[in-house]
């Protein structure tokens, strides 16, 4: 048995320390003793075979085992009462590639936080400042729901997986697998046009704050007005997150453009006409 299940399986197992072979997409006898050991610790049948009982094990288990102290753990989610109270308000979801993490914010702070899978390096994710744009109950390798992004060189979404020993790898053609059970319930949050802001890279976590910004300011907030000038034409220097004289002066021409005082420098009401709603 060969493949990219194989090789996902392989890449949770070495996460979670049951494994230190390659992740070479060979079911070898290596990788069998590894699913052994790892049924073994969970009470199950073991057997070395990857049954439904296993993957889910194998899935609860990543999940469990990324900390996360800033969010609401998952103890602390299951107690937290029914109700209105329990979803989130105004939700913006966040997906970190580097962190394979998709997170649900609401009314701009942190709510819930899931595991992921990701693109893989041949397959990337992309990042950008998205919305969701359909919603569908699916099946097969899309698991059991579907929130398709508004990215249009493409078909991307969020979604489900019936491989959930995949989550928390770099394993999907550039959408972003959740587990069933956690699909599920982001689904039922979320509704068309909820914004999806998909990043990478070492310019810090991105939240709801946006810091005015002007001459000498570094950071993520940074690299998005960047982005952002560029794509409207206004920008033409490199996206490395540094407030220089390029970046200045695309601002005051995107300011004066947009019937805005040409300060140079990032307000509220600068961010509002760029559509930036999530900065650093």
């Amino acid at each position: 048995m060969a493949g990219d299940d194989v090789e996902s399986l392989q890449t949770a197992l070495r996460a979670l320390g049951y494994y230190s072979g390659p992740a070479d997409g060979i079911y070898s006898i290596e990788t069998a003793e590894a699913v052994r050991r790892l049924q073994k610790s969970q009470s199950l049948a073991v057997d070395g075979v990857v049954g439904k009982k296993t993957a889910d094990a194998i899935g609860a288990l990543i999940y469990s085992d990324v900390p996360n102290d800033e969010l609401m753990s998952v103890a602390e989610f299951a107690a937290a009462p029914v109700g209105p109270s329990a979803r989130p308000v105004n939700p913006i979801i966040v997906v970190d590639i580097d962190a394979r993490r998709l997170t649900v914010y609401s009314e701009g702070k942190p709510f819930k936080s899931y595991p992921v899978a990701v693109g893989k390096p041949s397959t990337p994710t992309p990042t950008g400042n998205w919305k969701i744009i359909s919603k569908g109950v699916w099946g097969g390798a899309f698991g059991t729901r579907w929130m398709g992004l508004s990215i249009p060189w493409g078909k991307y979404g969020i979604h489900g997986t019936n491989r959930p020993s995949s989550i928390g790898t770099a394993a999907s053609h550039g959408c972003i697998r959740m587990l069933n059970s956690h699909v599920e319930e982001l689904y039922n949050w979320v509704g068309y046009g909820t914004p999806v802001k998909i990043i990478s890279g070492g310019f810090g976590e991105i939240g709801y704050y946006r810091p005015n910004l002007s001459r000498g300011a570094t950071g993520a907030a940074v690299k998005e007005v960047q982005c952002q000038l560029r794509d409207f034409g206004y920008y033409k220097g490199g996206l490395d997150g540094i407030y220089g004289y390029a970046t200045e002066q695309a601002v005051k021409d995107f300011q004066k453009d947009n019937g805005l005082e040409p300060t140079g420098a990032v307000d509220q009401k600068t961010y509002d006409a760029l559509g930036i709603v999530l900065a650093d």
